[in-house]
């Protein structure tokens, strides 16, 4: 990641160089000279977009605390015995990241006119800290309380902290990115509004349904069983519905932080964690597979690579506190309920299950990422300032698998330490993919959800942008890209040349968020090897021109890598006036 960086931060410093460098390849792009750089139409390629399993580095985040729950300090590389399915394996690399060693937050780089980026440019050895408020999971009841003790925790967040404030409702939007004050986090808190999830039933209105339900099971016709019936379709609908946002708001999240280095760590405020992340999510799958013939093995484990792989620790907690609905006021969400006997209704009885199945969830989704989950309490605050020092202070070991056979499955990772009264907090696992390419997604579709307006920036491809609004001599917006190389997926071949295959796409929003135009280019690459070379060191190039109406706009402008479906996205303020939409 630091090569990453190093390798845009020489790009942002030589835009003088580079921006007549891809300007002279986005005008000869249909006719490459001297035969050393050939690009074609994707739809001319016979390669087929497809997932890659690679032999990979495992990183994994250690948390180490002592008995009261205070950071331990000091531990070295052989400090630690790490193993994989019971093996022991070799620490590759090793660091230490402690809150008080953080650096002053750098300046943000500036870059000339009409040119902007995504490379994430606050410097800081502390990780990234992410408040997710749930809205799609969560009643209204739960989240008014939640939000108070939200805002009452940024109030209280120390200087120098890098955090941000998402929201998921329908779909993932970041309210607050990490370059925001205190000040713009508060406000930003303070201008959440309690809203009603459209796939969630509340607990009074299924409590109303089942009575009713039971009050007519001895009418004619057999009404009663066909009402009770429905009400299971409506929840297994909602369910599935729910755990496909989800997924997609993660998959969404991970990808915004990617160009992030190091840990990042989510405070999840909800009362429904609709899936689990490890090898439990198979039987769940199974369940879900039966009830609406929906298989989300895949995309249980693709969420949990992609989470393992950027370094995101999830710190679920239940906003749902104490309280308890509809079961005669007993607190079953305590650990001191469970085991106190069996409850005294039906409705108890599914409540209870309900609410270990939320903690089971909430329990696998922390170890599995490396967080912590917290249930059984109102003080959300303290629980969130309990998340934020715990994120902050922990060990960073990496590891190369013995295991190089590439059968797919889950392998569990296990860490020791020998030192007295040391408890250890880590992901317990990934899943290796199998050897055989798994078929993607359709690739355009991908990206197009990317260029939303309401998604946060994608990180996971680094670029720098020019775009130049329209003049007397140009009506055309023209957008010309230059796309760090180090994560793109070039591909050798037969023919002696290096092969990439990207999408390039610009899409623009007009002040009410709706779209008023957008271009999408794909691109094959086939580049010689001194071309490649200096493809490296200047960036993958790229060229659009997209007409619009005299007007103010957001130009989200983005790339994405069709072998790995990394995707790069950036926000561009344009404005369009009459006078330089119209040739002389």
């Amino acid at each position: 990641m630091k090569k990453r960086k190093q390798y845009l931060f020489t790009i942002i410093l030589l835009a003088g160089m580079i921006g007549p460098a891809f300007l002279s390849y986005g005008q000869d792009r249909s006719s490459p000279g001297a035969g050393s750089t050939q690009t074609t139409p994707s739809g001319q390629s016979s390669s087929t977009p497809v997932f890659r399993a690679n032999s990979r580095l495992v990183v994994v985040d250690v948390v180490a605390t002592d008995h009261r729950g205070e950071p331990v300090k000091g531990l070295k590389p052989g400090d630690f015995t790490l193993l994989e399915d019971g093996k022991p394996q070799a620490i590759a690399a090793f660091d230490s990241h402690f809150a008080e060693s953080n650096k002053p937050v750098a300046a943000r780089i500036q870059l000339p006119p009409h040119q902007f980026t995504n490379f994430p440019t606050v410097e800081s050895n502390g990780p990234l800290n992410i408040v997710l408020f749930d809205l799609l999971n969560t009643e209204p009841m739960q989240q008014a309380f939640a939000k108070k003790q939200m805002v009452e925790f940024l109030k209280e967040l120390p200087a120098g902290h890098r955090m941000a404030l998402f929201v998921l409702g329908t779909r993932l939007q970041m309210i607050q990115g990490f370059l925001g004050n205190s000040d713009s986090l508060i406000a930003a808190g303070k201008s959440l509004r309690t809203t009603t999830s459209p796939v969630v039933t509340s607990e009074a209105q299924l409590q109303t349904d089942l009575a009713t339900i039971d009050s007519a099971r001895n009418m004619v016709g057999g009404m009663g069983e066909r009402m009770k019936d429905a009400l299971a379709d409506q929840i297994v609908f909602q369910e599935n519905q729910r755990v496909e946002m989800t997924l997609r708001a993660l998959t969404v999240l991970a990808g915004a932080v990617s160009g992030y280095p190091g840990r990042k760590n989510v405070m999840w405020l909800s009362t429904n964690f609709p899936f689990r992340l490890g090898p439990q999510a198979l039987d769940q799958t199974k369940r879900l597979h039966e009830q609406n013939q929906h298989d989300y093995r895949f995309p249980f484990r693709a969420v949990a690579g992609l989470l393992s792989a950027e370094q995101v620790a999830i710190y679920p907690i239940d906003i749902g506190g104490l309280s308890l609905e509809g079961t005669g006021g007993k607190d079953i969400g305590t650990p001191e309920f469970v085991g106190a006997g069996p409850p005294s209704t039906s409705i108890d009885t599914r409540y209870v299950q309900q609410r270990w199945d939320t903690h089971g969830a909430m329990t696998d989704i922390a170890e599995e990422t490396g967080g912590k989950a917290s249930y059984g309490t109102n003080d959300f605050k303290d629980v969130m300032h309990r998340s934020l020092r715990q994120g902050e202070n922990y060990y960073t070991l990496a590891y190369v698998p013995k295991n190089i056979d590439g059968n797919e499955g889950y392998r569990k990772i296990e860490i020791k330490t020998p030192a007295n009264g040391v408890k250890l907090e880590y992901r317990r696992g990934y899943f290796a993919l199998a050897g055989t390419e798994q078929q993607s997604d359709p690739t355009v579709q991908l990206l197009a959800s990317a260029m939303q307006p309401s998604v946060p920036e994608y990180t996971m491809l680094l670029l720098k942008v020019q775009v130049l609004p329209p003049d007397r001599d140009n009506r055309a917006v023209r957008i010309d890209y230059a796309v760090a190389p180090a994560d793109i997926s070039f591909s050798d071949a037969p023919d002696q040349l290096k092969h990439a295959h990207l999408d390039f796409m610009a899409v623009a929003w007009d002040q009410g968020n709706k779209e008023a135009g957008r271009v999408l280019t794909p691109v094959d690459f086939h580049i010689r090897n001194e071309t490649y070379q200096e493809t490296m060191r200047t960036g993958v190039p790229g060229h659009q021109e997209l007409e619009l109406k005299p007007g103010t706009y957001v130009l989200r402008v983005g790339v994405m890598d069709k072998d790995s479906h990394k995707i790069g996205t950036v926000d561009v303020p344009l404005t369009v006036d009459s006078a330089g939409n119209t040739r002389p």
